[in-house]
């Protein structure tokens, strides 16, 4: 049996999905990911089959602009980098896909893929990473805290929300309906005809993100994937070494974040006051101030799961997967979320009494000093931290759970 992944995105999005493909070879079944170019070379070391989803036009042309990562303009990047690979990804789908002999997966950002199921009556299993990709007035996560607040105000705000992300895709999604002769839609594209699936399942924990009322009735939750697109062993990795000497503040805003010059720069001033060890972790290093102080190294890259448990905080951009990789470790977190599904992330873990959450207007050395302060010195966070580090299931039961409701 041949299994289809179809996947878009940067490494946070794409990966998990990898660590799914890997655990379907392994069980010796014939696996395709289709999924956009940046990604080619670490799919095909795991031994799986790669076929690009994107056109001429690359993630990389949008991810390194600070539009791509701007709380409201990202919106629109997104859509137009999504829109560009509709041909090209229908297309992979079209050669790839063997009627009778083949399973098909799409990921939120894949969703080429639900119009190829649509269009043949094929069965399909949606992938959803963050419980902000199914939209619901009752997931008050979803909402800025001012909207939170105002009594009443919720219901107007979804309606309004669901129909600027229709009015964003709809125009095109309806055309390229017609194209491949697929009706018009009668739903709202972002609130309900993404959500189609026969069969959708919830890479998080219940705990993380409990399914609401309103959500499809066939939503499985099964755990955070974890795999960082490594495969050296780790013994090889000079920058864990220097981890392991002792307790590092972590500072990462992203895999694919050009941008993030201030932040830097702000992070530099704060970390002065302490005698902690900070890593800078980023491959842009062009970012960074011209001169670190002694106690701040940069650091191209670490592997999550081998450096976080090193680390005395880890500040990050709100990604679920560095998110799930910072709970697993036990470690507290400070969350400035940039764009997308970060903010949504960011309070949840805050909720949980595991992270402090600046937004990006308010980084500041002084900000930043003082919820460094506080994660380090708190008892109640440290706490929080480990007790929801025993809440993990083990990847082999994740992994095994997910393939079972996929092959079901």
């Amino acid at each position: 049996m041949k299994i289809i992944l179809f996947t878009l995105g940067t490494a946070g999005d794409v990966n998990p999905v990898l660590a799914l493909g890997k655990y379907l070879k392994q069980k010796e079944y014939s696996v395709t990911v289709i999924a956009n170019s940046m990604h080619e070379s670490k799919t095909t070391r795991l031994g799986l089959s790669f076929v690009s989803g994107e056109g001429d036009r690359k993630l990389e042309e949008f991810s390194e602009t600070p539009e791509f990562w701007h709380p409201t303009k990202s919106v629109k990047t997104l859509r137009d980098y999504l829109l560009s690979t509709l041909d090209a990804g229908y297309q992979a789908l079209e050669k790839e896909y063997v009627a009778g002999e083949t399973i098909l997966v799409g990921s939120t950002l894949g969703f080429t893929s639900g119009l190829f199921s649509e269009k043949y009556n094929i069965p399909m299993t949606g992938l959803h990473l963050s419980p902000c990709c199914i939209p619901s007035p009752y997931n008050r996560f979803s909402f800025p805290k001012i909207i939170d607040s105002i009594p009443g105000a919720k219901g107007p705000t979804y309606k309004a929300m669901n129909w600027y992300y229709d009015s964003l895709y709809r125009h095109e999604i309806e055309s390229f309906r017609r194209k491949i002769g697929l009706a018009k839609m009668n739903q709202n594209f972002y609130q309900q005809w993404l959500h189609i699936p026969e069969k959708t399942i919830c890479l998080w924990p219940q705990w993380f993100g409990k399914g609401e009322k309103d959500w499809p009735k066939e939503v499985h939750f099964t755990g955070f994937l974890d795999y960082d697109g490594v495969e050296k062993k780790t013994e090889e990795i000079p920058s864990l070494k220097i981890l392991k000497k002792e307790p590092h503040i972590l500072f990462t805003p992203g895999s694919a974040v050009q941008h993030a010059k201030h932040l830097f720069g702000q992070a530099v001033q704060a970390c002065r006051q302490f005698k902690n060890p900070v890593a800078f972790v980023t491959p842009y290093k062009e970012q960074l101030p011209s001169e670190l102080p002694s106690n701040v190294k940069h650091m191209d890259f670490v592997p999550f799961k081998e450096a976080f448990p090193l680390c005395s905080v880890v500040v990050h951009h709100g990604g679920v997967g560095t998110s799930a990789r910072a709970l697993t470790a036990g470690v507290p977190q400070l969350v400035i979320p940039m764009a997308h599904d970060q903010f949504d992330n960011a309070y949840r873990l805050e909720a949980m009494g595991v992270a402090k959450v600046l937004l990006p207007r308010q980084i500041h050395h002084k900000s930043l000093r003082k919820n460094l302060q506080h994660l380090l010195e708190s008892s109640p966070v440290k706490e929080k931290c480990q007790h929801y580090a025993k809440q993990f299931d083990s990847q082999e039961s994740v992994l095994e759970k997910t393939v079972d409701l996929i092959l079901s």
